[in-house]
Formats: C-alpha cells, sequence, structure tokens
C-alpha cells in the first residue's frame, strides 16, 4: 500500500510539474527571438492568404509589366543570354537598360533557377513580392530595436510599417515593395556606423544601397 501511495504521488508530482511547465515554454517562446519573426511571418501569411493560397493574385501593374519582365529576365538568362534587348515591348527595346527590368537585382537573379521550359510561374514572383513585406517587418523590427524600443513596442512598429498604405496600395508595384523594403536595414546600418564609427558598417550601409539601386 506504502508503494502504491509513493507511485500516485510521483506521478501527482510529474502531473503537476508537467501543467506548470506548460506556461512557462510559452513564456520562454514570448521571451524568444523566434517569436518576433514568426509573429511578423504569420501576419503576413495570414493578410495575402488569398494569393498565398491561390484564390486571388495580383493584377494591375504585376500583370502587364513586372510578371513579364520577370519572365523574359529569368528565362533569357536561363539560356545564357543576358537579357540587353527585348523584341516583345513596342518593335522592340533596351530591356537592361530599363531601370524597373531590376536584371541585376539579387532575389530577381534567384528567380533563374526557377525557370524551366521557357517559362516562370508567377506564383514564385507572387510569394517572392509577399516575402518582401516580411522583410519589411523583421528590418523595421530590427531598427526599432536598435533605437533601444522594448520588444513589444519593435514588433508594434514593424507590423505598423508593413502593412501601412504604401506597401498595401502599392502591392502591385513590384519594384517600389522591393525598395522600400531595405530602407529600415539602411538606417539601422548607418545608425551603427555612426555610433560605432564602424568601417563595417558603413561597408554594409553602401552595400545595401547597391542593393536598392539594383531594385529599380
Amino acid at each position: 500500500m506504502k508503494k502504491i501511495n509513493k507511485k500516485e504521488a510521483a506521478l501527482q508530482k510529474a502531473s503537476e510539474i508537467k501543467a506548470e511547465s506548460v506556461p512557462g515554454y510559452f513564456k520562454r517562446f514570448l521571451n524568444s527571438h523566434w517569436f518576433p519573426p514568426m509573429l511578423l511571418l504569420a501576419l503576413v501569411a495570414v493578410y495575402y492568404w488569398p494569393v498565398i493560397s491561390l484564390k486571388g493574385f495580383l493584377w494591375n501593374d504585376f500583370i502587364e509589366q513586372n510578371f513579364p519582365y520577370r519572365l523574359f529576365a529569368a528565362v533569357s538568362l536561363k539560356h545564357g543570354v543576358f537579357p540587353f534587348w527585348t523584341p516583345y515591348v513596342f518593335s522592340g527595346m533596351p530591356f537592361f537598360a530599363d531601370v524597373q527590368a531590376a536584371v541585376l537585382y539579387p532575389l530577381n537573379l534567384l528567380l533563374t533557377f526557377l525557370a524551366s521550359n521557357d517559362w516562370l510561374s508567377p506564383i514564385a514572383v507572387e510569394y517572392q513580392v509577399i516575402f518582401h513585406v516580411f522583410l519589411a517587418g523583421m528590418f523595421m523590427y530590427l531598427l526599432a530595436r536598435e533605437f533601444t524600443c522594448n520588444k513589444p513596442g519593435s514588433v508594434l512598429s514593424a507590423i505598423t510599417f508593413m502593412f501601412c498604405g504604401f506597401f498595401t496600395a502599392h502591392i502591385f508595384h513590384v519594384n517600389l515593395i522591393h525598395t522600400a523594403a531595405w530602407f529600415p536595414l539602411i538606417i539601422l546600418f548607418f545608425t551603427r556606423a555612426l555610433k560605432r564609427r564602424s568601417f563595417i558598417y558603413a561597408a554594409l550601409t553602401a552595400l545595401v544601397l547597391c542593393i536598392v539601386f539594383f531594385c529599380g
């Protein structure tokens, strides 16, 4: 009988520890470095779920210009041809010279690997645009933390920035979204370069500025 009581007491103690640990785990998760990016990613996914779930699509300039540009650039590079010229606009026009083509933007170059059979899925380009909204939120979160905001305040800053009128109204204007997403990171690196008198952060500022120029 004594043995059974000990066993029951041990089981009861284990269940109490488990019950107490659930809020503890949740609290640690809220305080972890993973919570802000996961929250921002979840919010972006919810907001753009119709596009992500293929029940809707980006239209306007995305269909008329941005996607055709990405398609032509990706397929050309896939075939080893640098897209200096396009025969598909008017009677032909300089393509690489058009700043909106953004041929050398690193995240556009990645689309080359997704092109196959002379085609690039518009879904990949849509996901790329939505990913930049998430990047905008993450960079703003890091910038707010740099300005000594606490974690809730920084998350709120990130949410406010990535869902502001500019991003929601211009989601069809891919180049604008790509460009605006990097602005908080530029300010972050520039601020650190001034505060710490750091050549490395000054160089990183210049690097991100170059990336922005390639955004178109």
